[in-house]
């Protein structure tokens, strides 16, 4: 009889135990875990740079760059010998995701392309790009990077505005804008009329004249919807 209730207490004492802490609970969690403190992925991204930081082109998201920028920042001051702050280059870039807590980075290992904005390549939506032959010149128009940029190829030289909004007037669309720090002025009317650009067989939707500092340059325009 004594021997019949220790196994009973022995097994009930036995099955509460193994209720409390089931034998491999943590041990499956521990492995299945992910390490919040240790992610890496190998990327190759195509996007905007400027000031160690690249916007993503397949979801207009800044991330942080890490790494040497010897012929990252070569390339870029070889573009835009006279950049203004802040201002970008179209990069496509292999490196090395990782992330600690919610900060994501992107450690970088190759520079595969690096070149000017322009219509083609710029994955930020713009409003306007204009253009002009005899003297060549571009100019983009942004909302989205509140900017209006005159570039002016002869001299490497950007005449730099924020985004302001245009004044619409029938089939003309007019934007004004005005740097009083560089005491600069310019005003684009961009009309919908084909165009041709007088260097290639490429038409346009729009017609361009851009008045910069009391100069007059004729040209032709893309929108973002052409």
């Amino acid at each position: 009889m004594r021997k019949i209730v220790l196994s009973l207490f022995l097994t009930v004492f036995l099955l509460a135990c193994s209720q409390n802490n089931p034998v491999g609970t943590q041990m499956v969690n521990d492995t299945i875990k992910p390490e919040e403190n240790n992610i890496s992925q190998e990327a190759e991204l195509e996007g905007l740079y400027g000031d160690r930081h690249l916007i993503n082109c397949s979801d207009n998201e800044q991330i942080a760059l890490t790494g040497d920028f010897k012929k990252l920042d070569s390339l870029y001051k070889n573009l835009l010998p006279n950049a203004y702050s802040g201002q970008t280059i179209y990069v496509k870039l292999k490196g090395l995701f990782t992330s600690e807590g919610k900060s994501k980075e992107l450690l970088v290992k190759e520079v595969l392309q690096a070149e000017q904005k322009n219509d083609k390549n710029t994955c930020i939506p713009y409003d306007y790009w204009c253009r002009g032959s005899e003297p060549f010149w571009m100019v983009q128009i942004s909302a989205k990077e509140n900017l209006i940029d005159f570039f002016d190829p002869m001299s490497s030289e950007y005449y730099h505005f924020s985004f302001s909004k245009p004044e619409n007037r029938q089939a003309t669309t007019i934007y004004t804008a005005e740097d009083k720090t560089a005491n600069n002025k310019i005003r684009i009317s961009i009309t919908k009329e084909e165009c041709s650009d007088g260097m290639s067989e490429r038409k346009y939707q729009y017609k361009a004249e851009v008045v910069l500092n009391g100069i007059t340059y004729n040209g032709c325009a893309i929108g973002i919807k052409d």
